[in-house]
């Protein structure tokens, strides 16, 4: 369907989708979804800092409770920050997770 769909633009196929009562919706692409008026109003991105990496745009959650939102999303976390402390939930002690390490395991 790809090349089929790649001959029209995509207004062009959603109006020719509606005129026929088919039914269908635009699918936009990550950068599209956040220029969308909608999306912005409803600051659903924000920028945030992550010393090792620098500048990075992260979605909010758009649940709100009694009409709040959290007022700062939790960083994601870096590869294998909380591998030790996940270990040690499941019931390893230090030096297994030590003999983890040393196989390469983790």
């Amino acid at each position: 369907m790809r090349p089929i769909f790649a001959r029209r633009p995509r207004a062009e196929w959603l109006a020719a989708l509606a005129t026929h009562d088919v039914a269908s919706a635009e699918i936009n692409t990550i950068p599209e979804t956040m220029r969308d008026e909608e999306v912005r109003h409803l600051e659903l991105f924000e920028s945030a800092e992550r010393p090792t990496y620098g500048a990075m745009t992260m979605m909010r959650r758009a649940a709100r409770i009694n009409g709040a939102r959290l007022a700062r999303q939790l960083m994601p976390p870096l590869l294998g920050e909380h591998t030790d402390a996940v270990l040690r939930e499941l019931g390893y002690d230090d030096a297994a997770i030590a003999a983890f390490r040393q196989a390469t395991a983790i």
